[in-house]
């Protein structure tokens, strides 16, 4: 049950990802962002440290989309606070998802009989 708790943020990392580029109509990157919410259940190692990898860079297209969007309404003359406050969460769950996901460890492999 605890290994699953490690996951879930994870997943909704990925979910919010695949929401932001359907918004944007990216159905590839969307496709994508599915695809990393699945692979984030499979428990190997290399998969696991691509899907961190692949949460920071999320991450960093989130802070992409803040600097562009606070950067509108300041140009607007509108208020920007709750979009960067709302936005710099989003980023900060991404990355604590990315640090929280268990990295699998495999098992170091005992010397058997000679075959």
């Amino acid at each position: 049950m605890s290994r699953l708790l490690h996951v879930v943020p994870a997943l909704l990392a990925a979910v919010l990802l695949a929401a932001h580029f359907s918004r944007a109509g990216q159905t590839w990157l969307v496709a994508a962002a599915v695809l990393l919410a699945a692979l984030v259940l499979v428990p190997h190692p290399t998969i696991r440290l691509v899907v961190r990898a692949v949460l920071i860079a999320g991450a960093l297209e989130w802070l992409r989309t803040v600097w562009t969007l606070v950067g509108d309404r300041l140009d607007q003359n509108r208020p920007f606070i709750r979009l960067l406050v709302i936005l710099l969460a989003v980023v900060a769950w991404t990355i604590w998802s990315a640090w929280l996901l268990p990295v699998v460890r495999r098992a170091p492999k005992r010397p058997g009989p000679p075959v």
